[in-house]
Formats: C-alpha cells, sequence, structure tokens
C-alpha cells in the first residue's frame, strides 16, 4: 500500500492531485495529511472531495448512501472529520458529485465557518495567555531564562550536562507550549484568508455564468418575441378591418407572454443557478 504525505486547502488542487494517483493505479484509502492509497487499473476511478463539517450518527450512512445510489463510493472521511472523499469508476473524468455550480464554492464556505471558529478560540486563548502576564510569554524572547535550575549555567562536566538533559523536557513544554499556539494561529489566519480567497473566487464565477445564463434567456425570449410579432407582416390579407385587429390583438398578446417568459426564465435561471445543495432537503 502507497503512503505520501501532502498537505491541503484547495479542494479543487487536492482533487486534481488524487486524479491523477488514480491515473497511475492508486486510489486513495485515507486521506491526509498522510494519505494511504490501495492499486487499481490505472485511469478505472475519478475522486471528488465534498466537506460537511460534521453529522450526527443517524445522519451519516443516510449521507453515504445517498452518494451510493448515485453511483459514488466513499473512500475516506467520517463524521467528522470534515472531508469526505468519494469514487466513481466507469464514468468520464469530468463528473461532478455536485448539481449545481454554486456547490462546489460552497465546500469553502463551510471550511471557512470551522476554521474561523477555531482561529477565534485560538487567539482567544492567546490573547487572554499574553494579558494575564503568564510566565510562558514573557520568557519567550530570554532563552537564557528558559531553564530555571539555580546556577545551571555556572555548573561544568557531567553535572551540567545532567542537569540540563533532566530539565530541558520541562523546557519544551513550558515554551512548547506558547510557541505552537502562536504558529497555530498564524497558520488558521492564512487558511482563512487562502480559503476566503477560493470562496470569492468560486462565487465570482457562479455569478458570471448567472449574467451569462440570464442573458441566453432573455435574447431567447426577445427573439421569440419578435419572431411573433414581426411573422408575416406586410404580407398578411386579411378581408376585414375586424379581423386585423382580431390578429393585431392576438400578436399584443403574445407580447405579454413573451414579456411574462423573460422575467420568469432570469427569475429561475437565477435561483437555479445561486441556490446550493443541502441535505437539509433531503432530510439531513
Amino acid at each position: 500500500m502507497k503512503k505520501v504525505c501532502k498537505l491541503f486547502v484547495d479542494f479543487d488542487k487536492e482533487e486534481i492531485w488524487l486524479n491523477h494517483m488514480a491515473a497511475e493505479g492508486h486510489l486513495v484509502r485515507k486521506a491526509g495529511p498522510l494519505y494511504s492509497f490501495t492499486p487499481i487499473a490505472p485511469g478505472s476511478a475519478v475522486v471528488r472531495i465534498d466537506y460537511r463539517p460534521s453529522m450526527n450518527a443517524a445522519d451519516f450512512p443516510d449521507y453515504k448512501l445517498f452518494f451510493s445510489d448515485a453511483g459514488w463510493q466513499h473512500l475516506s472521511g467520517s463524521r467528522t472529520s470534515g472531508n469526505q472523499y468519494f469514487a466513481s469508476t466507469g464514468r468520464d473524468e469530468n463528473d461532478e458529485i455536485f448539481s449545481e455550480a454554486g456547490s462546489k464554492a460552497q465546500r469553502y464556505r463551510r471550511a471557512l465557518g470551522v476554521n474561523v471558529s477555531l482561529t477565534v478560540s485560538s487567539l482567544v486563548v492567546l490573547i487572554i495567555l499574553w494579558s494575564s502576564g503568564s510566565a510562558m510569554f514573557d520568557t519567550l524572547l530570554s532563552p537564557g531564562e528558559w531553564y530555571l535550575t539555580p546556577g545551571l549555567w555556572e555548573t561544568h562536566g557531567w553535572g551540567f550536562l545532567l542537569a540540563f538533559l533532566v530539565e530541558t523536557p520541562f523546557v519544551a513544554l513550558r515554551v512548547g507550549v506558547p510557541i505552537l499556539l502562536i504558529a497555530g494561529c498564524l497558520v488558521m489566519l492564512g487558511m482563512v484568508a487562502y480559503q476566503s480567497i477560493l470562496y470569492r473566487r468560486g462565487e465570482h464565477d457562479l455569478q458570471g455564468r448567472i449574467v451569462r445564463s440570464v442573458s441566453r434567456c432573455v435574447g431567447t425570449a426577445q427573439a421569440w418575441r419578435s419572431a411573433s410579432c414581426t411573422k408575416r407582416r406586410g404580407h398578411t390579407r386579411l378581408g376585414t378591418h375586424g379581423f386585423r385587429d382580431i390578429e393585431c390583438g392576438f400578436r399584443r398578446l403574445m407580447a405579454v407572454f413573451y414579456d411574462w417568459c423573460v422575467s420568469y426564465l432570469m427569475g429561475y435561471e437565477a435561483v437555479r443557478l445561486r441556490d446550493t445543495y443541502t441535505f437539509t432537503d433531503v432530510g439531513f
């Protein structure tokens, strides 16, 4: 079984890499940062990623069954892990697990919610410890004060080495905790900023799709209206003025109908593209 250590923040890049591994004959079985792969026929599977912050024990089997009914096998991920990995065999490499384009962007929104909560919690702890005058932070910039054994630096020989080795684990705890806390906050802030950019980029692409789709709908409806209003104009021979009035009224009625089609299609297309898939809609 192949194992690879990697760390991803971008779901799209992770999907590309996992599909590249699948094309080489390695299908993910356990997700990162230490990925485990099982051998498969090269290029026989398509891997996709969903993100769900948490699900209760009753909903998680239904979640997997929902994708299974659609032909996607659950590969990795627990009900609290967030990332969920699926694979489909015998499908086109461009197939998606999402029915709407906006659902891909919503993965980053859900991940942002979790990461922002963790980042804020860590910052609150960091600020409380810093403002309380904790000795852990006071000694960070003074390495000579990390070791509390009296006269340690004046000791020589084996006595120094023994005292130094005995206290080093305690120093790692005293100094390592604030260093790891600060580093963790910085990393998480970077993750939040990067995923925010990815989410906004996905939203921007979605808005562009909405504009293009609505424009196509408007153009189609206007073409229908124009065709109805100009059809046989100048070539119709009517026997009476009354029949002309009836035909003109019918054309006006058709024009009103096409105006209604425009407004309906604009609203429907915008809602159809804007709405994102949520499992709440299917009782999850």
